[in-house]
């Protein structure tokens, strides 16, 4: 499953973003997330490849992403649980994610804009979907 997202991203440096899919309603595994450091003040188009045979998209699923807006504490927190999570050769063994919360604790805390869509896949009139 592949979606394609746009955004533009402002011309100052220091920007991350994390993207959620939800498939009717069911929020999407795989961590997805960005910084500006290659993609300053520009126009950014790009897909979010989903690995997992579990989340085939059929007619009139409904499909929603979301971009959040986090600091870079929050980006390097969904980074670094993710390349631990990854289980590639050339990687260490896992270890924690970096923590925006002191004292020890593992977990983050957040404070975001979010914007989303939502798109109806291969919609037909047999299809039928909640009010929002």
């Amino acid at each position: 499953m592949i979606a394609t997202i746009r955004f533009k991203d402002p011309p100052a440096f220091g920007n991350a973003y994390r993207f959620i899919q939800y498939v009717d309603g069911d929020p999407e595994t795989t961590i997805f997330v960005a910084k500006d450091d290659l993609i300053n003040g520009r126009t950014v188009v790009d897909e979010l490849l989903i690995f997992n045979d579990e989340y085939t998209l059929k007619p009139c699923d409904q499909l929603r992403v979301e971009l959040q807006c986090i600091d870079m504490p929050n980006y390097l927190f969904w980074y670094s649980l993710n390349q631990g999570s990854l289980g590639s050769s050339q990687s260490a063994s896992p270890g924690n994610p970096a923590s925006n919360i002191i004292g020890g604790a593992l977990g983050y805390f957040s404070a975001h804009t979010v914007s989303g869509l939502n798109i109806a896949v291969f919609p037909d009139s047999t299809c039928s979907y909640p009010a929002d």
